[in-house]
């Protein structure tokens, strides 16, 4: 018998326990999202812990859900800057990968023009076209590494001009990855072009 009431009560605890959850998922206010975030925080339990990491989830939904035009268009700004920078992300992983071939043309041009100086065979002029090859790859590369230098240094100017024109205050500290599930009607557009035959 003590067993059964320790059930119950248990019960009654996790019953209202998702209740209070529920119910900060759907306050939708500054508060409610500290909250969860210190429950999520602290829960050790995996499934109670999953429970309410998608209540923070929905709860921040609608704490950030605009709710005039001027929120609105920051709301956009948000999507935007979201955007640009995992744009600028991957070409940072580009200047990496260009940095990298610009050394390897280097040492290519540096291996021809030794080896060339060493082969007495070879015409003066053979010679010239095999380094002005050379210089040519590198040359290329040392271009697109400076245009993506350029690129990166333009998204970079419009992401901060673009943040400092956020006003409203909660979305100032909005989670850098709530965006990434933030959904626009534009992003429908090429499905829709290819479901609507004119």
């Amino acid at each position: 018998m003590p067993n059964k009431k320790a059930t119950k009560k248990s019960v009654a605890k996790k019953s209202e326990n998702q209740d209070n959850i529920t119910s900060l998922a759907h306050a939708g206010t500054k508060e409610a999202v500290a909250k969860l975030e210190t429950y999520v925080a602290k829960e050790k339990d995996a499934d109670k812990k999953a429970m309410a990491e998608l209540a923070l989830e929905e709860c921040r939904i609608f704490y950030y859900e605009p709710t005039s035009d001027k929120e609105e268009g920051d709301y956009f700004l948000l999507k935007l800057i979201y955007n640009k920078d995992e744009r600028l992300i991957q070409r940072y992983g580009k200047l990496a990968a260009l940095e990298c071939e610009v050394k390897f043309a280097e040492q290519e041009f540096r291996v021809k023009k030794a080896r060339l100086e060493k082969n007495p065979k070879a015409t003066k002029e053979e010679n010239e076209i095999e380094l002005w090859l050379a210089q040519d790859d590198l040359d290329k590369v040392q271009k697109d590494l400076e245009e993506i230098q350029d690129w990166i240094k333009d998204d970079e100017a419009f992401i901060e001009t673009a943040q400092s024109l956020i006003t409203t205050e909660r979305y100032k500290k909005m989670p850098d990855d709530f965006m990434e599930h933030a959904h626009f009607d534009n992003e429908a557009l090429d499905d829709l072009d290819d479901a609507v035959k004119f």
